[in-house]
This record gives C-alpha cells, sequence and structure tokens, in this order.
C-alpha cells in the first residue's frame, strides 16, 4: 500500500468522492465525510491546527483515510506536541477509516506525521478492531499507553420498518405512544414542520435556538446559543446537510411557537 499526506483544504473533487465512498462502503458514520470534516474545522479548529488526511492507496483504489492535526498543549506543565484525529473535535461514532491493516495504518501515520510527544484518539469504541490495533502498536513500540473510559453515544438501531420496531415492544409501550399520538391528532394546535433538503436552514436554526432558550439548557449554559463554537458549527452544519441531502429534522409547534426538536441525518444505513 502507498501513503501520502496531504492538506484537507487541497484534496480535489475526485479524491473527496472516493473517501465518501470508502466511508459509505465501511458502514461508517458520516460525521467522518469530508463534508463534514470540514465543517467541524471550520467552525471549531484553529488556523495553526489545520486538518491534513493521511491517504492510502493499492491498486490505484483509496483504502486508508485518516484526517489529523498537530496542536501545542501541556501536560503537566510539560509542553507538548498533540498528534490528534481530526475526529477528537466532532465525531459521534469515530473510527479508523480503513479496509486494510490497522496496525499498518497507525504505524504509517505515527511515522509520516509531523514530530509529535503525545498521540491521542478519543471516542473510539472499547474492544473494537481499532482500540486493538492501537493497544497492538503500543505494546510493539514500547510505549505508555493509557486510555479512559468514557461515553458511548446514545442512540436505538432499529433494524426493519418503525410499526415493526414498535410491534416488537411490550403492551405498556405501544400504548403511551398510541396515546400520544392521538392526543396529538385531536389537538389542532399541535402540528409538525419536516426540515429536509431544500428548505429553509435559517428557520430550522431560529427555531432550534427559541426551543432551547425556554429550556434547561439555558439555564445550564449548555444551550447552543451560549457558545460562539456551537453556534459556528450549527450555522455551518444545517446548510451541508441540507446541500448534501442528509437533513432529517423535525420541530412540534404548539400554535405559532416551537417547542421540541430533533435535528438528525439521513446517510447510507444512518
Amino acid at each position: 500500500m502507498t501513503f501520502d499526506i496531504l492538506p484537507l483544504a487541497r484534496l480535489d473533487t475526485a479524491t473527496r468522492a472516493e473517501w465518501t465512498a470508502l466511508s459509505n462502503r465501511l458502514g461508517a458514520n458520516p460525521t467522518l465525510q469530508p463534508g463534514w470534516v470540514d465543517v467541524v474545522h471550520n467552525a471549531l479548529g484553529n488556523q495553526n491546527e489545520a486538518v491534513q488526511v493521511l491517504l492510502g492507496t493499492s491498486t490505484g483504489e483509496l483504502q486508508v483515510v485518516l484526517p489529523f492535526f498537530m496542536r501545542r498543549s501541556r501536560l503537566f506543565g510539560v509542553p507538548m506536541r498533540m498528534l490528534e484525529l481530526a475526529s477528537n473535535r466532532v465525531a459521534y461514532h469515530a473510527q479508523f477509516l480503513t479496509a486494510g491493516n490497522r496496525e499498518a495504518v497507525l504505524q504509517a501515520l505515527l511515522e509520516r506525521a509531523p514530530t509529535w510527544d503525545v498521540f491521542y484518539a478519543a471516542g473510539l469504541i472499547d474492544d473494537s478492531a481499532d482500540t486493538s490495533a492501537l493497544r497492538a502498536m503500543g505494546t510493539r513500540l514500547a510505549v505508555p499507553l493509557v486510555s479512559a473510559r468514557g461515553e458511548r453515544s446514545p442512540f436505538l438501531r432499529i433494524d426493519g420498518s418503525w410499526e415493526q420496531f414498535l410491534a416488537s415492544q411490550n403492551k405498556k409501550f405501544r400504548y403511551k405512544v398510541k396515546r400520544r399520538r392521538e392526543d396529538h391528532v385531536k389537538d389542532p394546535a399541535w402540528r409538525t414542520r419536516w426540515f429536509e433538503n431544500d428548505t429553509s436552514t435559517d428557520e430550522l436554526l431560529h427555531d432550534m435556538l427559541a426551543i432551547e432558550q425556554s429550556s434547561w439548557k439555558a439555564s445550564a449554559g449548555t444551550d447552543i446559543a451560549s457558545r460562539d463554537f456551537e453556534l459556528r458549527y450549527h450555522r455551518e452544519l444545517l446548510p451541508f446537510l441540507s446541500d448534501a441531502g442528509m437533513l432529517s429534522a423535525v420541530v412540534l409547534y404548539r400554535g405559532a411557537e416551537p417547542v421540541a426538536y430533533s435535528l438528525c441525518c439521513r446517510s447510507g444505513s444512518w
């Protein structure tokens, strides 16, 4: 396999398309696709921490994509050069995008990246092929390896239709869903609006901010509007999702007032 490192900003359209195709082939989360990586680092990145991408090709086919960036930090007061995966900033289900040997990919990254003191990979699933490769690499290089447990992103995988999922649940759960749906339908003050492709993302963001402003998030300081980087991120993310055909958001209104929202995306099996 042949490896190369290029700045994210210099990747051409064909390479980005191959990257997306590889991501879809591996069933990876769309946050690992090039457009989403662009959004994250445009909104949250630092100009001194430009994203670079390790590309691995074999017989003319792209088989490895591993975006990363370098940053300066301190550990116990000691200056450190941190080599970080780009997914450390935002990735809902982090993984190495590779159809090849993960240890070989890690070795290629560690050897070809700029000089580093600490390699940091966040959000990898414990006991996955990725973490196994990382541990094996640490053992082979005889370097300290520190791991800390995090939290797995909460999501419910549904195999089949909603009706099939509902039928698989207990009677109490089915009754609650049916009752709430009937209450919703009977009261004309309640309505829902779907925001999908080619819809106004400005309106969607406006309603999302209004809902969060009236929720517990505002008092806790965790609402989108209270953090500049979150606001920048969502201002870039929503148009990207819409243009890419991945936007799937719904807002619940009571009269003209938005009261709840769900922001999702559709991409491949996700």
